[in-house]
C-alpha cells in the first residue's frame, strides 16, 4: 500500500473468509521503502520486492541503478534477503524453499534458494522484456513482459496508445520459455499480471480496465 501524501509504504495483511476480508495488521518498516510486490510463506511471514531505493526515482530506472533490495519480515522484523537490482517486481515462492524473482528492467527472472531469511544461490532462469508479476501453472511460470518501454511509458500517459503485451512460460528445471499470449496493444495493452484458472488463460492490464481471457488447447 502507497500512501504517498502521508510518505509512507506499507503491507496490508488480510484473513480471508468464505466472503470477505479481515483485517490483520499493517506493516511498515524502514525497510519497506518502495514496495511493487509481496510472497507468502506457510508461517505467515513475507518477503517483499523494492523495485528503487528511492521510490519512483526517474534516474534509478533511465540508468538501471542497481540499488533496489528484497525485504524479509519475520513476523515482527525486516532484514535484507537479496540486494542489487533495479526495478525488481513480481516474486513468488514455492514449497517454502525456492524463490523467484522478476525485474523490468534488468529483463530477467532469478531464481533463489530460501535460507535462514536470506535468498541464495542466483541463477537467471529466464530472459523477459520489461519482466512483470510472476504466477505459477502447474511447475511452469506465467511472466507478462513489456517488449517496449517507450511505448509502455507513452500508454501510460494516454491510453490510446498501444503497449504491446506479451505472457510468457517459463519452465525453470529446464529454463526453457515459450510465449502463452501475445497482443499488439489492440486488445490488452501493459498486460500485468497473468495466471490460468480452469481451461482459460486470464491476463490483466496495469491501466487498462479489463480483463483477457484465452481458451488454452
Amino acid at each position: 500500500n502507497h500512501e504517498h501524501t502521508k510518505h509512507i509504504n506499507s503491507i496490508l495483511r488480510y484473513h480471508v473468509l468464505k466472503d470477505e476480508l479481515v483485517f490483520i495488521e499493517k506493516v511498515t518498516d524502514s525497510l519497506i521503502y518502495s514496495p511493487n510486490a509481496v510472497a507468502g510463506f506457510s508461517d505467515g511471514t513475507i518477503l517483499i520486492s523494492n523495485d528503487l531505493k528511492k521510490q519512483r526515482s526517474i534516474s534509478e530506472v533511465l540508468f538501471k541503478v542497481k540499488k533496489a533490495q528484497v525485504t524479509y519480515w519475520d513476523g515482527k522484523h525486516c532484514n535484507v534477503a537479496a540486494e542489487k537490482f533495479c526495478y525488481t517486481n513480481g516474486i513468488t515462492i514455492k514449497d517454502n524453499k525456492t524463490v523467484y524473482l522478476a525485474s523490468t528492467m534488468q529483463n530477467k527472472v532469478w531464481q533463489f534458494d530460501f535460507d535462514k531469511g536470506k535468498m541464495i544461490n542466483r541463477q537467471v532462469i529466464g530472459k523477459v522484456p520489461g519482466a512483470d508479476n510472476i504466477r505459477f501453472d502447474g511447475g511452469d511460470l506465467l511472466v507478462p513482459g513489456h517488449l517496449r518501454f517507450l511505448q509502455f511509458l507513452k500508454h501510460m500517459k494516454d491510453s490510446t496508445n498501444y503497449s504491446p503485451t506479451t505472457v510468457y512460460r517459463i519452465n525453470p528445471a529446464t529454463k526453457t520459455q515459450s510465449v502463452a499470449y501475445f497482443d499488439k496493444g489492440a486488445q490488452l495493452s501493459a498486460g500485468s499480471t497473468a495466471l490460468v484458472y480452469g481451461n482459460y488463460l486470464y491476463v490483466s492490464g496495469i491501466f487498462d480496465g479489463k480483463i483477457v481471457r484465452k481458451k488454452l488447447k
